[in-house]
């Protein structure tokens, strides 16, 4: 029997724009620990390039909301305009929120990048760096941008972390991006490390407050990688979680196309030293050792506030599977001393219906846990109808 309850309903609807452009919701999350303040984060975007960034305000714990007022515009530099190009090739994107409970400080983390035309189209992999705002007024006002930069004589805005160089090799945040807090104070970031043509590589940026809890220094970890015959892409999308001995999981997704696996997986790799190294990844399975089939999709690990349970959200399987839309996705419990999944809790949140088209798909945006009913709240992208941007709010009653 399902360990969860989910209820589903729509929470926005919209036309699509034009055959490119789409309308989805970033991140959704508390802007202070005493308050019941959601702040909203919503994008327009082109393939894998946001135009426009929304904030939006709810101050009755998302029973409504303000209206939308513009985060970020995408934009030409002078060059760009004397040399009559298309405005925008300044963008940011994967925003994600942070509410540090210890400081009450609310942390605004995304990547940056100028795009370049390639033999492809316009590109930015080896262009992307990552910044960061913050908010001591649950979200009212916010700092200007800092560029996360590790400490060390070494490192600079364009080599911010080893082995990027911007115009070259860039990094950002992905998939369903997340921070962690661990119990020794750490602030972990994953981020991933790449350029197009390149195989990915996976690192964590740790994050320690300055004195003043003014912003922060950083520090990075070693880089998790998967040779070609393990991964097509290498690994990338990581989400993390602390595990009760102190150890940190982190589950990455790949590409197995053309690799060892007769299927897509997800892969896991275990902290012993706050998040500094890593073991090889191996592919994540069930607790009786067989694998667990996933298509190549973004994970994300969600630890309970209230039962310290562990949760992931994934699109998973019933059998090996290349190049499947990213459907269904299901939440899952992970057993937390033999960090495994437990396969009689998989459950659906969404899923192809009878009416759906045939590509149709389901995309986590933002998750968070609701302080007033314990429910996680899981906003879900989707393309499912022709022409039509669709956001379901999926609610998952846990287990106690």
């Amino acid at each position: 029997m399902s360990a969860f309850r989910v209820s589903k309903e729509l929470y926005f609807s919209l036309p699509t724009i034009d055959a490119k452009l789409q309308v989805n919701l970033q991140a959704t999350a508390y802007a202070s620990v005493e308050h019941r303040i959601l702040l909203q984060i919503w994008q327009t975007a082109r393939p894998d390039q946001p135009e426009v960034a929304y904030l939006r305000r709810s101050d009755d714990n998302g029973l409504t909301w303000s209206v939308s007022h513009e985060l970020f515009q995408a934009a030409a530099s002078e060059s760009d305009q004397e040399l009559g190009l298309d405005a925008g090739r300044l963008r940011q994107g994967n925003y994600l929120f942070f509410l540090d409970r210890e400081t009450d400080a609310l942390i605004l983390a995304y990547w940056r990048a100028v795009y370049e035309m390639g033999d492809t189209g316009w590109d930015a992999q080896a262009n992307k760096s990552m910044f960061v705002r913050f908010s001591r007024d649950a979200g009212e006002t916010w700092s200007d941008a800092l560029q996360i930069v590790c400490r060390g004589n070494q490192y600079d805005a364009a080599h911010w972390a080893p082995e990027i160089d911007l115009g070259r090799i860039g990094g950002m945040m992905a998939g369903i991006p997340a921070m962690i807090k661990t119990r020794s104070g750490k602030l972990l970031l994953p981020f991933q490390v790449g350029a197009t043509g390149r195989l990915l590589k996976q690192g964590v940026m740790i994050g320690s407050w300055k004195d003043d809890d003014s912003s922060l220094d950083w520090e990075v970890s070693d880089y998790v990688e998967e040779p070609p015959e393990r991964s097509r892409r290498g690994c990338f999308a990581g989400t993390l979680a602390e595990l009760p001995d102190g150890r940190i999981l982190m589950i990455l997704r790949g590409d197995s196309r053309g690799t060892q696996y007769g299927g897509d997986i997800k892969r896991m790799t275990l902290s012993e030293d706050g998040g500094r190294t890593w073991t090889q990844a191996r592919p994540i399975t069930y607790e009786d050792g067989t694998t667990l089939w996933s298509v190549s999709s973004n994970p994300r690990l969600v630890t309970c506030e209230r039962t310290g349970r562990l949760f992931l959200v994934t699109h998973i399987v019933d059998r090996p599977l290349l190049g499947q839309p990213r459907r269904p996705l299901c939440i899952a419990e992970v057993d937390r001393a033999k960090v495994c999944v437990l396969r009689d809790s998989v459950t659906v949140v969404c899923d192809r219906g009878p009416n759906d088209v045939e590509g149709a798909y389901f995309e986590p945006r933002g998750i968070y846990q609701d302080r007033e009913t314990g429910n996680l709240v899981l906003f879900v992208g989707s393309h499912n109808e022709p022409g039509t941007t669709k956001v379901f709010r999926c609610q998952i009653q846990l287990p106690n």
